[in-house]
């Protein structure tokens, strides 16, 4: 008798827990869905509310957690979006996207190497099905900048050469790789990137402006110089390849040292960029920004009888003057940057001039 009594009621549990839990899954996938609404609208607050009932309805549901961390992460609420990370994170070790968010909250904290290991662990994790490939390389991209920031360079490096690599077809990629390159003072493979992206697109302002500044920063000014004013035929250049293009310039036209002129424009350009570094000393009244007060006299001395030198016969011939007068003008004008900050376009050029032919490296 006690069986057969028990049987029905053991059934009837059985009945009404079941029964519970399809209440609680569909109380959780309403709670969910009213949720979106106000997710797209960038309304938190409400978005939060829907979330947290949706998470107390159905604690089966790591997606609905997982959502709700996001956005408390994206409202400021970082402490309570990492526990729940953390938490799902004990359940599923190797997800891609809850290892992702870790790293970008210790991004926020500035937590560089948690943020290192996260990153890693989400570029490995898991992921579905067709996502894997396009992720890590969206994942990369970003740990690189992330790395750039942090002004860790050899690993941003690192992460780089994986993602050229792979030899992403699309030029978009291919372009924001070499800006990447750049970034990373990387000029050669920042070059490479954008030479695939003009055999695809040969007019791609990006490219050749990107083109142009990876020669310059090579020391190749001319190239530098074509890239660029090919650039600036496709639309107006922004205002640091213009800057590149102004510098190219300059450094072609003023530098004493340069291949293919006689020695009286040796001796003309030279005369000019001494004369331009004297008239900074006086300018910016250096003396007192320096921490030796004789230092400014002593360049402007210096200055004074590389003048009298150059303008003798046959100074222009003479390689090691011209090397030394160089020299000279280059730490003068560096040691005005000291009281006056940075320096003009012609300046920067006789500075630049003398790193070429590195007679200084600043």
């Amino acid at each position: 008798m006690l069986a057969a009594a028990a049987i029905p009621l053991f059934l009837f549990t059985r009945t009404m827990a079941a029964w519970n839990r399809e209440s609680n899954v569909a109380a959780g996938r309403s709670w969910y869905e009213r949720a979106s609404e106000p997710l797209k609208q960038h309304n938190s607050v409400t978005a939060i509310e829907y979330l947290r009932k949706a998470a107390a309805a159905d604690r089966n549901n790591e997606q609905y957690s997982l959502t709700l961390a996001e956005a408390l992460d994206g409202d400021g609420q970082v402490e309570e979006a990492r526990q729940i990370l953390l938490r799902l994170r004990n359940s599923q070790p190797e997800d891609g996207r809850i290892n992702l968010d870790l790293a970008r909250i210790s991004v926020k904290d500035d937590e560089v190497e948690i943020a290192r290991k996260y990153y890693h662990q989400a570029l490995y994790g898991m992921w579905p099905a067709g996502q894997v490939e396009p992720e890590q390389s969206r994942i990369r991209m970003e740990l690189v900048r992330f790395l750039l920031s942090q002004q860790d360079i050899s690993n941003a490096v690192s992460e780089l050469l994986i993602l050229a690599a792979y030899n992403p077809s699309d030029t978009a990629t291919k372009a924001e790789l070499g800006l990447l390159f750049l970034q990373a003072d990387e000029p050669n493979r920042a070059l490479n990137q954008f030479l695939d992206v003009l055999k695809l697109e040969p007019t791609s302002t990006i490219a050749l402006a990107g083109a142009g500044e990876a020669e310059f920063r090579s020391g190749n000014d001319e190239a530098a110089k074509r890239w660029l004013q090919s650039a600036a035929q496709q639309g107006p250049l922004s205002a640091e390849a213009q800057h590149t293009l102004d510098l190219a310039g300059l450094i072609l036209s003023g530098d004493a040292l340069a291949n293919g002129i006689d020695a009286r424009e040796r001796v003309r350009r030279l005369t000019q960029s001494l004369m331009r570094a004297s008239d900074r000393l006086d300018t910016c009244g250096i003396q007192s920004a320096l921490s030796d007060p004789g230092a400014a006299e002593t360049l402007k001395e210096e200055i004074k009888q590389m003048l009298k030198q150059v303008g003798r016969q046959g100074a222009g011939a003479d390689l090691n003057l011209l090397r030394d007068g160089l020299r000279i003008a280059s730490s003068a004008e560096l040691a005005g940057t000291k009281a006056c900050g940075p320096l003009s376009a012609p300046n920067e050029a006789i500075v630049l001039a003398a790193k070429r032919h590195k007679l200084n490296t600043p």
